[in-house]
């Protein structure tokens, strides 16, 4: 180790193996570790390998976390990283730096989404899929975009949480977004082509995409001044010009000057606005080209549950991949075979490869069983009969074996040749183990909704604020919803099943859920599609 070590050398070293005071400490998962310092496993990897950097005061916690009594590590060499870094970064003779106002506008944030804690889950099997993934990233052979495609259940977020993984060890440049995430973000769509590229960007998080961040802040400041006076019509006179006493966005809140000039005519700003979504692609796909001008290997992007994308699927496939540089490649995961949903993927030709991802080998299903506790022979044949190698089935009998009390307590499985059927057996079996009802139901009737948090549940049952908090985190503990920004989100099969179980029980109450959820969304400010 260096003297003088950086402040990524000093998080590497808190996270190693050779300081720890205590041998329960070394088996501290990443996440708690993170949770200790009030950050993400995602950030905290990032502040080891000095893509980002962190507060000094949350390396210190960090060191207290993990007991680091090392005096090379300790304060005094944090202090001194920190004042380093500070005197490389400092403005050169001549120039004054000036900081951005925050603006008054809504502008969403563009921090990079932390993977979902699913991610902690045992994924066996798969390594024909990292094989391939590493083998495009390595020779792209003419083939620049690769679909892998397959149903609800079939496991294709926990292969892009593996080829994520895999690409992030492998050194070069990896962007990744999970399109289920942005479509609950702030401030929503219709702004899904900024949300992705935005998303891509953040996790890549290199100097040659700073031209692409300064776009999309203009985009950010333009789409905010739309939406604070109502629509483009709240900020000009007939005669095009600017209305008095409107706010426009400013040098101060980082608009350039370039934005400013547009701004000064609504015919100049709605020309800005019809192009944004090209602009931006030519912006971040020039970064692309400059990260593999500047010797950086092979630059990879990773998209997941893209069938969420709807109608963008028609800007990703004949905006951004004609743009993409030769050497970047490009990995889409969800339910639809591209070229059979899009025709305009097919005049692609050579470039666009779709394949299904099969289901779990007979091997790797069982030893996901073993894993959890299931070694007894026959009644390991007996389960695999009924779920075989696809995960979301093996995941509810699992989750049933937990709600029963064991294996042994399970009882009978019901085959069916049609995978829904038994998805939705399971689920109901164990929903019937829940020993409050309310939750039960408070979990049906919330399927309607993207998300669910304790506004949604007040919102949608009827609960008091202290019973909908209640609900909330008992909801929460269920092993199939995962935490978001807005609230917990149920997989995506799962909230299928329940919203088929809720049509049911009524198609009445069905549409008053959905008409109370939309008037709900239209007071805050968006749709329930969002």
């Amino acid at each position: 180790m260096a003297s003088t070590p950086t402040v990524a050398d000093i998080v590497t070293h808190y996270l190693s193996e050779k300081h720890r005071v205590t041998k329960t400490l070394a088996k501290v998962a990443t996440e708690l570790k993170a949770r200790s310092v009030n950050t993400s496993s995602t950030a905290l990897s990032a502040w080891s390998r000095g893509e980002r950097t962190p507060d000094a005061a949350k390396v210190k916690a960090l060191r207290l976390t993990m007991k680091c009594v090392c005096v090379e590590f300790g304060d005094g060499a944090i202090n001194h990283a920190y004042s380093t870094a500070a005197a490389a970064r400092a403005v050169k003779p001549g120039r004054r730096a000036k900081a951005k106002r925050k603006s008054p506008l809504d502008i969403p944030d563009r921090a990079p989404l932390p993977m979902d804690r699913r991610s902690a889950n045992l994924i066996v099997g798969r390594d024909a899929e990292v094989d391939k993934f590493a083998a495009f990233r390595a020779e792209r052979s003419g083939c620049q975009v690769i679909n892998i495609f397959g149903p609800g259940g079939i496991g294709k977020s926990e292969v892009f949480r593996r080829l994520v993984s895999f690409g992030r060890g492998a050194g070069s440049v990896l962007g990744y977004a999970d399109i289920a995430n942005l479509r609950d973000s702030e401030p929503g769509q219709p702004h899904m082509a900024a949300e992705i590229l935005g998303a891509l960007a953040a996790t890549i998080d290199r100097p040659e995409l700073d031209a692409f961040r300064s776009a999309l802040r203009d985009y950010d400041l333009a789409e905010g001044a739309v939406r604070s006076a109502g629509d483009i019509g709240g900020l000009y006179a007939p005669t095009g010009r600017a209305l008095d006493g409107v706010h426009l966005p400013d040098a101060d809140e980082g608009a350039s000057l370039a934005l400013r000039k547009v701004l000064a005519s609504r015919f100049a700003f709605s020309s800005y606005r019809d192009n944004a979504r090209r602009t931006l692609a030519d912006a971040f796909c020039d970064g692309l080209r400059a990260i593999d001008d500047a010797g950086c290997g092979t630059t990879t992007l990773l998209l997941d549950t893209y069938e969420d994308v709807g109608h963008w699927d028609d800007w990703v496939c004949n905006v951004v991949v004609p743009r993409l540089p030769v050497q970047v490649g490009l990995v889409i995961l969800g339910r639809d075979q591209l070229d059979n949903a899009n025709a305009d993927w097919v005049e692609h030709g050579e470039v666009f490869r779709a394949r299904p991802l099969p289901e779990l080998a007979e091997d790797d299903a069982l030893t996901y069983l073993r894993h959890y506790g299931l070694t007894d022979t026959t009644a390991l044949q007996e389960v695999h009969r009924v779920t075989g190698g696809y995960p979301l089935l093996l995941f509810l009998a699992r989750a049933l074996a937990a709600v029963s009390g064991g294996w042994e307590a399970i009882g009978e499985l019901r085959n069916d040749v049609d995978r829904d059927v038994i998805a939705g057996w399971l689920l109901d079996r164990i929903l019937s183990k829940a020993t409050i009802v309310p939750i039960r139901e408070t979990l049906v009737t919330c399927s309607i909704a993207p998300w669910i948090n304790p506004e949604i549940i007040h919102v949608l049952t009827g609960a008091s604020t202290s019973d909908a908090r209640v609900l909330f985190e008992a909801i929460s503990s269920h092993s199939f919803v995962s935490r978001g920004r807005r609230g917990v989100v149920l997989h995506d099969k799962i909230r299928e099943l329940l919203q088929a179980r809720l049509r049911v029980s009524g198609e009445i109450r069905f549409n008053e859920l959905e008409a109370t959820l939309t008037a709900y969304f239209g007071r805050k400010g968006g749709s329930p599609n969002e």
